[in-house]
């Protein structure tokens, strides 16, 4: 993910494959070599910090962060009384700068994703298997130990045979429990603490391995994207679908009712054109409130009215029961990625522009992860600046590789591209595409460059 919010603190992944955060920072969940609060977002470079290999996405657990950079390579820092660091030791219980696990640690795979909870942290590898370390209460590791309160320090592999043999491909924690997804046979399985219903089995048992959800309760259709809050779990479907199970009780599911479900429902019925007529693209989960990201890139959020983590009203309000608008006048571009923590939310646009919205500094002392330094909340989305010297973005989607670049020129070329499947496409197709593709130029670049393109 290119944003991760934990309890009151945010990691954000520039564009150059460095990792800005700003917030809480009392265990050194910020990555930056102090316990330092940052109310503003601060830069750690990657050559200071992970050897000089790009961050390609981070998590954030309740008080310690992690990333993957493009080595495979798994960095953990903040928090470490349980393990969750996975570093073979509980004795540094706060560790400021991140440390890294090689893929070897991980049976010489690539780490591909990570999902941080509570006190426990998931890898998911290129080999299709997870890796949990931490707190195993109500058996959220997934071995099926006898002592489930047991910790781990170390990462250990949950037993590929848990999930059929199928490779995983997708995995998210909540604060005790974990939901994961294979793309081969289209299943979903959850484990851990199911008090609240969480693990969308029919049931409120904890589970210390992964159990099956049967594709029919998501009505037969792909599961695209899986994930976990507090105490619930959504699902996403290739159709646009949203379902959610677990605890309900302030309006997060967005369900229409403050009560908990131990099935997966969907949001908005089935047929619902509530999100537009393409549905859902992805959502994220925080503590007490849910931000939902259509396909056709408005932004929704439905839960915990009490805190300003909505971005719909400008003060204290019902819990909310249904998905709510976020107004779009907010966002100047389209939005792509969102973010949601304990009582913060954060969304970051096709130009790499952040927004945040939050509690102010709480009790005139700690900062929220909102990026400010004011005292007051922002009921509202506010724009962020991550360096204003630099001007870097957050994301790495802005840059086209330049090998395809010239692929694509030399494609279109009269001679050199003879061949090519585009020499002969229509001049409205390749204007179409264009059209979409959206394009800002760095500071650096020089005012003659963004007047050459017409951005000034």
């Amino acid at each position: 993910m290119t944003l991760a919010l934990g309890s009151g603190f945010t990691l954000v992944v520039t564009e150059d494959g460095d990792m800005c955060s700003f917030g809480r920072n009392e265990f050194g969940q910020l990555g930056i070599g102090s316990t330092l609060p940052q109310h503003r977002p601060f830069f750690t470079s990657r050559h200071r910090a992970f050897n000089s290999k790009r961050v390609l996405m981070v998590a954030a657990g309740n008080k310690f962060g992690s990333c993957i950079t493009d080595d495979g390579s798994v960095w953990t820092w903040g928090h470490n009384l349980h393990g969750q660091l996975g570093l073979h030791t509980y004795d540094r219980a706060i560790l400021c700068d991140p440390q890294q696990i090689p893929p070897r640690e991980f049976g010489h795979s690539r780490a591909a994703m990570l999902a941080c909870g509570q006190d426990f942290t998931l890898v998911l590898t290129e080999a299709g298997h997870v890796w949990s370390s931490g707190s195993n209460g109500s058996g959220v590791l997934g071995h099926n130990d006898v002592a489930i309160c047991q910790k781990k320090h170390t990462f250990q592999r949950i037993d590929p045979a848990y999930f059929g043999n199928i490779a995983v491909t997708m995995v998210a924690a909540g604060v005790a429990h974990c939901i994961a997804s294979t793309h081969s046979n289209n299943t979903v399985w959850t484990w851990g603490n199911n008090d609240c219903g969480q693990l969308g089995n029919g049931t409120n048992n904890n589970m210390h391995v992964p159990s099956l959800i049967p594709n029919a309760v998501f009505g037969d259709t792909t599961v695209v994207s899986t994930h976990a809050g507090y105490d619930y779990s959504m699902v996403v479907t290739a159709d646009g679908g949203l379902f959610a199970c677990g605890n309900g009780e302030n309006g997060e599911l967005g369900l229409g009712s403050a009560i908990s479900f131990n099935t997966f429902q969907r949001v908005g019925g089935h047929n619902s054109a509530l999100f537009g007529p393409h549905g859902v693209h992805t959502v994220a989960c925080g503590a007490l409130h849910t931000i939902i990201l259509a396909k056709d890139h408005t932004v929704w959020s439905c839960g915990n009215g009490s805190a300003p983590c909505l971005g719909t009203t400008d003060e204290q309000a019902p819990d909310s029961l249904h998905p709510t608008l976020i107004p779009g006048d907010f966002f100047q571009n389209r939005i792509v990625a969102i973010g949601a923590g304990g009582f913060h939310s954060l969304a970051i646009t096709t130009k790499g522009r952040v927004y945040a919205w939050g509690p102010g500094r709480r009790f005139q002392q700690w900062p929220t992860g909102i990026g400010t330094s004011t005292t007051n909340p922002e009921w509202r989305p506010c724009l962020i600046t991550l360096d204003p010297v630099t001007g870097i973005r957050a994301g790495r989607w802005h840059k086209m590789a330049k090998e395809n670049f010239l692929g694509f020129v030399m494609g279109r070329h009269r001679r050199l591209g003879e061949n090519s499947d585009f020499i002969d496409s229509p001049a409205e197709i390749m204007s179409a595409i264009f059209e979409q593709i959206d394009l800002e130029p760095r500071r650096e670049n020089g005012p003659g460059f963004r007047t050459m393109l017409g951005f000034d």
